[in-house]
């Protein structure tokens, strides 16, 4: 039986992309889950609370449902710390690629795409070109002012501000206010995603990293 087994690097490209990419994907459910489940414990609580008053039970039922307005900031906290492993998957990615191909000059930090390209004689194609101009471009950039807290300060680039503030029109998700910006979802981070997979398995497909094809003798 005929089975394929992928090229190392190219199976922590797609390995790691899924495992992200679950943990993004399946986080609403989980919190709509939680939401129901603490939602019939409140219900039953006040309940129990009320001995029956209407106008009590209602009251306790909606004193406990402001627990749900304090774990908005945990949710905020999470779709952060994601988009810190989503651009973390490229770069570590990059850094294997960069150090596979130079054994003889191992680096730890990220290589520029051109450069690297550049030395191993090869070219993206124009789409692929686009998105690493986004991943460098936006998708850094939105990493390191929420990671680092620079948002709202006075020496910020204005250009780069500019691209943040294209970035919340152009993805719904991302809100931005006077002090800080925030992810409310995972469109952009699953957008990012998507396209760093599909760079580096490009990239790879360029530097020759063929899958293999062998046989099972297990009948």
């Amino acid at each position: 039986m005929p089975f394929t087994i992928l090229h190392p690097i190219k199976s922590k490209i797609y390995n790691q992309c899924q495992l992200i990419k679950s943990l993004i994907s399946d986080f609403p459910n989980m919190q709509s889950l939680w939401h129901k489940k603490m939602s019939l414990i409140f219900r039953r609580e006040a309940n129990e609370i009320s001995e029956g008053d209407k106008e009590i039970k209602a009251s306790e039922f909606l004193q406990m449902s402001h627990f749900y307005d304090d774990q908005r900031d945990y949710e905020g906290c999470f779709y952060n710390a994601m988009l810190i492993l989503v651009f973390s998957y490229y770069e570590d990615l990059m850094i294997c690629i960069h150090n596979y191909e130079f054994p003889n000059c191992q680096t730890d930090i990220m290589p520029k795409m051109s450069e690297f390209c550049a030395k191993k004689g090869i070219e993206l194609s124009s789409k692929a070109k686009e998105s690493v101009e986004f991943i460098y471009n936006k998708v850094r950039l939105l990493r390191n002012y929420m990671a680092h807290s620079k948002w709202g300060r006075q020496d910020n680039s204005s250009s780069e501000v500019a691209t943040l503030k294209s970035l919340e029109v152009e993805y719904s998700d991302i809100h931005i206010d006077s002090t800080s910006i925030y992810l409310l979802g995972n469109t952009f981070l699953l957008d990012a995603l998507t396209k760093e997979r599909d760079v580096l398995l490009e990239l790879s497909d360029k530097l020759g990293y063929t899958n293999k094809s062998t046989h099972s003798h297990i009948e």
